[in-house]
């Protein structure tokens, strides 16, 4: 096997356990791990593991947009290396920098369980690698284990409402 363990920010709470492959093509994601990501805190080893095989790696330039406020939710995203900047455009046109998300930082939890559109823009800082869980994929676990959705819904409450 040519995955090296890559654990991003050790020392931080936050760190989700990553293996790579040498050409970054394939991420496998360390599901006990899982457990720093509030929204799967509350969710068994087993659904944790279902939701490791079926995260996926992405890239992105420093400025490039990963969601876009008002685009269609599709995807939920977690930090493995890099810095994001979460500005919401009001309606005076004006956007207001609301967060910066780091290693182990996630974001777009409401497009899992919700078809609304994105509440905010997150912009890359610098070059910046997620893991990324979209939404059809998850459906499917939602379908098996309705308490998938009553605790992911727990914790996106709070961030969803603070709009």
């Amino acid at each position: 096997d040519d995955l090296d363990e890559a654990r991003v920010d050790p020392e931080s709470l936050n760190s989700v356990a990553v293996s790579l492959s040498d050409d970054l093509d394939e991420a496998r994601v360390d599901p006990e791990s899982l457990n720093s990501v509030a929204v799967f805190r509350d969710l068994t080893d087993l659904m944790r593991g279902q939701i490791a095989e079926m995260m996926r790696l992405e890239e992105f330039a420093a400025g490039n947009d990963i969601v876009r406020q008002g685009d269609e939710g599709d995807k939920f995203y977690i930090v493995a290396r890099g810095r994001i900047s979460v500005r919401v455009t009001g309606n005076d046109g004006i956007a207001e920098q609301v967060a910066v998300l780091e290693d182990g930082d996630s974001f777009g939890e409401v497009a899992l369980v919700e078809d609304i559109p994105r509440i905010a823009t997150a912009t890359a800082e610098v070059p910046t690698v997620c893991l990324t869980l979209r939404r059809t994929a998850f459906q499917r676990l939602l379908e098996e284990n309705p308490k998938v959705r009553d605790a992911i819904t727990r914790q996106s409450n709070p961030r969803y409402l603070a709009r």
